[in-house]
């Protein structure tokens, strides 16, 4: 103690540093706790975040090219139908020499309809649609599909999906099934 402090001083400069420690401990502790709020904060956000890229994917594309040769009629149009998302989305080109192509985003495979419209033979004369000979069930999936027409339309191969080639087998077991209806 200072000699020309007096007891009343020196209770007064202690209690005063009391005052300051106890302010100091206080904002201590609120600078930690806004620290703990902050990193709570990023282990939620980090934690939540493989969640918002799964379902921020909406699914994956698909390229469709196709050629037609030998056809009775020449192609005008292509028409292609599919599932995808939970709804119907259908998609025309103007076929170019027989050929054309598509492009889309699916969810995963899915089973989809071609179909064609052909050039008038007149003027006023539209060709009318035959399922039989018009239309090709196909199945699509992500990556690139070549499928190929040759005297009918819907005498189609297809090549890049795994899908439509294991459709291809079941069908071909049904078959004999099929045929006695």
């Amino acid at each position: 103690m200072d000699e020309n402090m007096t007891a009343s001083a020196f209770r007064t400069r202690i209690s005063g540093f009391r005052h300051y420690a106890a302010f100091s401990v206080r904002l201590i502790f609120v600078n930690l706790w806004s620290e703990i709020l902050i990193m709570k904060k990023i282990i939620i956000a980090l934690a939540l975040l493989p969640m918002f890229a799964i379902a921020q994917e909406k699914g994956k594309a698909f390229k469709l090219t196709g050629k037609s040769s030998n056809l009775a009629h020449t192609i005008d149009w292509v028409y292609l139908q599919y599932r995808t998302g939970g709804e119907w989305k259908t998609d025309s080109v103007k076929a170019q020499n027989g050929s054309y192509k598509f492009s889309g985003v699916i969810d995963e495979a899915s089973m989809s309809r071609l179909r064609v419209s052909y050039i008038e033979t007149e003027p006023g004369k539209k060709i009318k649609m035959v399922g039989n000979r018009d239309v090709a069930t196909i199945y699509i999936q992500p990556g690139k599909i070549s499928v190929t027409s040759v005297d009918s339309f819907s005498n189609v191969k297809v090549k890049g999906s795994v899908a439509h080639t294991e459709y291809t087998k079941l069908m071909a077991q049904v078959k004999p099934y099929s045929d006695k209806v």
